[in-house]
């Protein structure tokens, strides 16, 4: 039932315009390459999605070397949820939409995120694969897992609305900034798979909200810090 609902509203939004750039949601890549490449999005464009390795292989289209402006989203001011894989993307990131809501990269290629990248209305960010070196700020969930080069999450006074922070598989980053317990809106922490873990910061035993703290495969973190963990009334059995 649910793949027949979302059949529908696919047809739905398809029927909207013959032409994909006029349309509210772009999730054939096919078609998000195609507005890409011939500058044609539009303000009725909310939803873009685009895997460049989901490109068919056997078509005319050439995606090798690829390379999109800054500018070709801000054709979309009306973008909301935009989600990138193995894109690359070049110019001035002050021209993106600034109502995004969601935004998911794949494999996002700098080592920080353009201090003129308007962030200020996400909620979700999801910057898997990536090749970030610092935590970035600016959503209510982030997701940096697995991002081998992160190395520093930085001051969490710049983002003090995090809710879930998925840091997992994040082998280089070794600790957490001490700030992280004035996160009081954190409820979900996860730290899975990060083997040169050694030591959380004892502030996070002030986080009275946290729910779910996932540790599992952190062989290297300290355990008396561990025990005092499962002490914590907020977690979830």
């Amino acid at each position: 039932m649910h793949d027949m609902i979302r059949d529908m509203g696919r047809e739905t939004v398809r029927l909207e315009s013959e032409e994909p750039g006029k349309r509210s949601r772009l999730w054939h890549h096919k078609d998000s390459f195609k507005v890409l490449t011939e500058k044609n999005g539009t303000q009725t464009v909310e939803g873009l999605v685009l895997e460049m390795h989901m490109l068919p292989a056997n078509s005319q289209i050439s995606s090798n070397g690829t390379v999109f402006k800054t500018n070709e989203f801000a054709r979309m001011p009306k973008l909301k949820l935009l989600h990138l894989g193995h894109v690359q993307i070049d110019g001035c990131y002050a021209e993106f939409p600034t109502g995004l809501r969601w935004l998911c990269w794949v494999e996002f290629s700098l080592d920080s995120i353009p201090a003129n990248f308007p962030l200020e209305s996400l909620i979700v960010l999801e910057m898997q694969y990536s090749s970030l070196r610092q935590v970035c700020k600016g959503a209510k969930i982030l997701d940096l897992s697995p991002s081998h080069l992160l190395i520093d999450t930085n001051d969490f006074s710049f983002c003090p609305n995090i809710e879930k922070l998925i840091l997992a598989d994040c082998t280089g980053l070794i600790d957490l900034h001490e700030s992280i317990g004035n996160l009081e809106q954190l409820v979900y922490l996860n730290r899975r798979d990060c083997k040169n873990l050694r030591m959380l910061p004892k502030s996070i035993l002030m986080l009275k909200f946290l729910e779910t703290l996932i540790i599992s495969g952190c062989w290297s973190l300290n355990e008396l810090l561990v025990t005092m963990m499962r002490n914590m009334e907020s977690l979830s059995a």
